[in-house]
């Protein structure tokens, strides 16, 4: 029988709390500390509800993927824990009762939501996934969704920044999703997903991902240049920029599947940094 424990593990809690720690760092970014707590707390509760819905219908359309690889087998869906239709009406209720709550903050924070859905579920889950090696190009857009709705929370309006805030989350993906897609190679060639290290290789892999760290490096750049960002995030993106170029270039001069999965193990952690300092900067003044 399902527990509470099977219904969060559908809505993938550790992905989902990176996404909203972007969301808050760009809410915070946005407006330091001057940010409403009734804007904090409609986005916490409203957040992890759309965020983890889409997460959990992402799953339910993805159950014939999971039974196949193995590191996904043992999930809630394929494993059997829980029904399919529970799982559909669960996120379904999920994303819907966080939309509502969005509502409450302004419409275009509502908007952030309904474009991370049909980003995540309709061009990438349902269309791209399994076609094209460049899907999670429109799955990158559904992960800056959230800091783009978490800038827009406070100002009310669609900024620069707040699609350069979403830009920094867009061009981090292909780190996060390439690299475990070349550590767990086997499965996605099981599963018939076309992930780049599959249909291209590690190594032309590497370089789209050194590509995309140019361009989020370039996206913190610009945020500083718009006055959104502080010199603090400005040095600290340059310098972790440099050091994930240079493990990249490593990894392209000698593939490995150990090396992959250190550099997946510190995509996140990375992409939190920026977004926390950049956070601190703004809610103590520096920015």
């Amino acid at each position: 029988m399902a527990g509470p424990r099977d219904y969060l593990q559908l809505m993938k809690p550790l992905q989902t709390a990176l996404l909203m720690f972007t969301m808050f760092g760009a809410l915070f970014a946005a407006g330091g500390s001057r940010v409403p707590l009734r804007t904090v707390v409609l986005l916490a509760v409203g957040g992890f509800l759309a965020i983890g819905g889409t997460t959990a219908l992402n799953m339910y359309l993805e159950t014939d993927i999971d039974a196949l690889m193995p590191r996904t087998s043992r999930r809630p869906l394929p494993a059997g824990r829980v029904a399919p239709e529970r799982v559909l009406a669960f996120s379904i209720v999920s994303y819907l009762l966080g939309v509502a709550l969005i509502r409450l903050i302004n419409p275009w924070t509502v908007f952030a939501v309904l474009m991370g859905f049909f980003f995540d579920i309709i061009l990438y889950t349902d269309l791209a996934k399994r076609r094209t090696s460049l899907n999670i190009v429109l799955g990158g857009v559904a992960g800056g969704m959230p800091a783009f709705g978490g800038w827009t929370a406070y100002t009310g309006r669609p900024e620069a920044a707040a699609f350069l805030a979403a830009l920094v989350v867009m061009a981090w993906i292909p780190m996060h999703i390439w690299f475990i897609a070349t550590y767990y190679l086997d499965d996605y060639r099981r599963a018939g997903i076309p992930m780049l290290p599959v249909v291209k290789g590690e190594r032309r892999a590497a370089l789209y991902i050194a590509f995309s760290i140019v361009l989020q490096v370039a996206a913190v750049v610009a945020l500083y240049l718009v006055g959104a960002a502080g010199l603090a995030t400005l040095l600290v993106a340059i310098v972790l920029g440099i050091t994930a170029i240079r493990r990249v270039w490593r990894f392209y001069l000698n593939p490995s599947r150990t090396a992959a999965r250190r550099l997946f193990k510190v995509a996140s952690p990375y992409l939190a940094t920026i977004f926390l300092v950049m956070a601190l900067e703004k809610v103590v003044g520096l920015a």
